[in-house]
């Protein structure tokens, strides 16, 4: 019994220590940390709709008026985006590929038997 304990009180230990964290350089408070680029969204693009990149192309289009958190944020997500665009038309490649392939063995198997008429 005691044995099952130690690993139990081992992991309290350490959590709680890891929760106190570094008292020597505390994190600033959420209001001090800079933000997204939400304000800047609100100021240039809130007319323009979600999904296709639109947001981003428009942050785009008024870089030079962003501030450096959201150029910065930015690049970040113009990065993310390229590489889902890319992930997406190899997800969509493989499974235009799937398809034919199934298509084309449905195609080879023999279908049910013919009924005979009685």
């Amino acid at each position: 019994m005691r044995f099952a304990l130690a690993p139990s009180i081992v992991f309290l230990f350490c959590t709680t220590i890891f929760a106190q964290g570094n008292a020597a350089n505390p994190a600033p408070p959420p209001s001090a940390q800079p933000r997204n680029c939400r304000p800047e969204i609100e100021k240039f693009c809130k007319d323009v709709m979600f999904g296709g990149g639109r947001r981003l192309a428009c942050l785009a289009k008024h870089k030079s008026q962003l501030s450096p958190v959201c150029t910065k944020r930015l690049a970040a997500m113009q990065e993310m985006f390229e590489f889902g665009q890319k992930q997406q038309k190899k997800m969509q490649e493989i499974l235009a590929k799937q398809a034919k392939e199934e298509a084309a063995a449905a195609k080879k198997q023999p279908g049910p038997p013919a009924s005979k008429p009685k």
